[in-house]
């Protein structure tokens, strides 16, 4: 089965020269205000908190650029760059500043923000990027927290946070609707990026094969994507997440978890030498996005050039793509053993009218042992499994025993951390022989607008779903399903 794999793009940034102005670097701490005041037009007030950027500005090392409490808009003019070489702090707040490209002298205005050898972490939070080319970071530490990137243009070699020799966190933020990549580094670049609780949402409109994030291999540090929902629409030619060390640039560790990658070209997908992932409690869903099965579609795709391209893979459930793990060339995939099962559960994944779980294109060998493959029938598994009783030179996989799943609420509570209105956990009492679960409310607590958390195996589908509000004032019925 051929393979084709997103390039990967080497760094190299270019900007137009513009009038600028530069902070002295004595120390001084600047918000848009001050450098409004201080800086001959480079930027300007428009109203109270309301400011116009009209040249290019930096921040010298030593200086701070302050987002204050009471920021509320900064329009930057066409093709400005701000460069920060010091740091960045931003205040607490319960809303967001706008730093936009739009301005009424250029409807199409873009601009570029970077961090640039900086020593001090920057801290931006609480703002909205929007109408950019591209939010870079050069050789400097940061965190980007509750920030929001929307409507950026494709910059020719970037994404909207591009990374360069940088290891920044990414946290809770949402991306989407942009025209690339949400994140990405350079194949030549190590960078070790923690990526978490974020939305990514319809980026790629430009629909090229690039997935919504595309790193290249990592630094001393342990890559984490953990905790994103990684959704795309329009963009069929856009994957979830690559990880990729195209040059066998030193050794990459990722831990891939606790993400939803759904209705992409594919879901994840690992190239090269020595990167060693971990990939557990994720949902690979519908990444079904690729008109040809031999181009693409899987939830997870390992393609190694030796068995140091390796993979542990836990947990999981894969459903919906036209593959649901395709192993390519030479790897080293766990994907259970006799002593610690694999529990993922794969069902639906297939293409042209066979059902494909996993796909062993190599000759090395799989354990898989301790997986659901869509019944709970043992013989099924070997009907989606495709290896060396298929085909003579490929590697076997090993799967049985087999998991069951079935539709069974394992676990039932009302938890104060989702109810206000109760101070301590309350835990439902299941009774299996008459599919029954009782709670017992403390006097005085209302059985309306509680919101229950209960657990199933995994594959089985709830309606209602856990964590949705429920009336408990009569008879609350909720329905389970298999896939088989």
């Amino acid at each position: 089965m051929k393979k084709f794999i997103f390039p990967l793009f080497l760094a190299f940034w270019g900007f137009s020269a513009n009038a600028q102005w530069i902070s002295g670097g004595n120390g001084q701490t600047y918000t848009f205000g001050d450098i409004a005041e201080v800086s001959n037009g480079a930027v300007i007030s428009v109203s109270d908190n309301n400011y116009k950027v009209l040249q290019d500005i930096t921040i010298s090392v030593n200086d701070v650029l302050h987002f204050d409490e009471t920021l509320q808009t900064v329009t930057i003019g066409d093709d400005i760059l701000i460069t920060v070489q010091g740091s960045i702090t931003s205040a607490e707040r319960n809303d967001k500043a706008l730093l936009t490209g739009i301005s009424e002298e250029n409807p199409n205005g873009h601009f570029n923000f970077i961090i640039e050898d900086a020593i001090v972490e920057s801290n931006v939070k609480n703002i909205i990027f929007e109408n950019g080319n591209g939010f870079k970071l050069n050789d400097s530490p940061a965190i980007i927290d509750n920030c929001e990137f929307r409507y950026f243009e494709k910059d020719f070699s970037t994404s909207v946070i591009h990374l360069f020799n940088s290891h920044p966190t990414i946290k809770n933020c949402y991306i989407h609707n942009n025209q690339g990549p949400a994140i990405s580094s350079g194949a030549n670049i190590q960078c070790s990026p923690k990526i978490i609780n974020n939305v990514l949402y319809n980026n790629v409109l430009s629909n090229t094969n690039t997935p919504q994030i595309n790193l290249g291999p990592g630094h001393n540090d342990t890559v984490y994507i953990v905790g994103n929902r990684i959704e795309g629409v329009a963009s069929t030619m856009s994957g979830g997440i690559a990880i990729a060390n195209l040059m066998n640039i030193g050794n990459t560790k990722a831990v891939i978890a606790h993400n939803t990658i759904i209705n992409n070209r594919y879901g994840y997908t690992q190239n090269g030498p020595n990167v060693e992932s971990f990939i557990y409690n994720n949902i690979f869903k519908d990444n079904n996005l690729e008109v040809n099965p031999m181009n693409g579609g899987s939830g997870i795709s390992i393609y190694g050039s030796d068995p140091t391209c390796k993979a542990t893979i836990r947990n999981n459930v894969i459903t919906g793509n036209l593959w649901g793990i395709t192993a390519i060339y030479y790897h080293t995939i766990d994907l259970g053993t006799a002593e610690d099962h694999g529990n993922n559960s794969f069902f639906d994944n297939g293409n042209n009218g066979e059902t494909y779980a996993l796909y062993n294109n190599a000759n090395n060998d799989i354990s898989a042992i301790g997986n659901y493959w869509g019944s709970n029938d043992p013989d099924f598994a070997e009907t989606v499994i495709f290896h060396q009783p298929d085909q003579s030179n490929l590697g076997l996989v090993t799967y049985q025993p087999t998991s069951e799943i079935h539709p069974i609420i394992r676990s039932f509570s009302i938890l104060a951390a989702n109810n206000p209105s109760i101070s301590e956990d309350i835990l439902g009492n299941i009774n299996e022989e008459e599919n029954t679960i009782s709670i017992n409310l403390p006097s005085g607590i209302s059985p309306a607008g509680l919101i229950p958390t209960y657990t199933t195996d995994l594959g089985v589908s709830c309606t209602p779903e856990s964590g949705t509000e429920m009336d408990f004032s009569a008879p609350v019925t909720i329905s389970l399903t298999t896939p088989h």
